[in-house]
C-alpha cells in the first residue's frame, strides 16, 4: 500500500519557484545548513525539481518554467510569501546568513509574544524566516493567559527581491 504522505514529509511542503535555484541551494547550504535531497536538472543546468532539508523539515524548488506557469518572484515582481525556521539559536544563525551575504534588516531582539527575532534579506528570492529557538525558563502573561517564553529569530530572505 502507498502510503498518503511519503516517509521525510510533513503534510504541507513548501515549493518555490526560483529564477536561480541553483544559487539557492547553494545559499541555504552556506547560510542554513541545508542538506541537498536531490536534483533533477538538464544538461543546461536548469533545475526541474529539487528537494533540500533544513531540520528536518523539506522543501522543494525549482527554476521557473513560464511553460506551465511556475513564474519565480522575479518575474511577477515580488511575492508575499516567507519561510520560518525553527533554531536553537538564533543569533548565530542571523550572523551565519549575513556572513553568507544576507543584508541584516531587523537586529535579533526579544518580541513582546514571546519570541527572539531578527530578520536578514538576500538577493535570493526564497522565503526564510526563523522563529522560536529555544525555550527559556520565563513565564509571561500574554493575552491574559500564562504562556512559555520563546526565544527565537527570524532569518528572513524575503521572495520577491530575487535579482539574478
Amino acid at each position: 500500500m502507498v502510503r498518503p504522505i511519503p516517509d521525510g514529509y510533513h503534510s504541507v511542503t513548501p515549493y518555490l519557484i526560483l529564477s536561480s535555484a541553483s544559487d539557492a541551494i547553494a545559499f541555504y547550504k552556506k547560510a542554513l545548513g541545508a542538506d541537498e535531497v536531490m536534483r533533477m536538472d538538464d544538461p543546461a543546468g536548469k533545475i526541474h525539481h529539487a528537494e533540500i532539508s533544513i531540520g528536518g523539515s523539506r522543501i522543494m524548488l525549482a527554476d521557473e518554467h513560464p511553460e506551465i506557469q511556475a513564474l519565480s518572484p522575479k518575474t511577477i515582481g515580488g511575492s508575499p510569501v516567507s519561510m520560518h525556521v525553527y533554531v536553537e539559536d538564533v543569533d548565530t544563525l542571523v550572523e551565519r546568513a549575513v556572513a553568507a551575504g544576507a543584508k541584516l534588516i531587523r537586529p535579533v531582539a526579544d518580541q513582546f509574544y514571546g519570541d527572539r527575532v531578527g530578520a536578514s534579506r538576500t538577493h535570493l528570492a526564497i522565503a526564510g524566516s526563523s522563529r522560536r529557538t529555544k525555550r527559556i525558563c520565563r513565564w509571561t502573561r500574554f493575552a491574559g493567559a500564562p504562556q512559555r517564553r520563546r526565544d527565537s529569530a527570524s532569518i528572513a530572505a524575503i521572495a520577491g527581491l530575487h535579482r539574478i
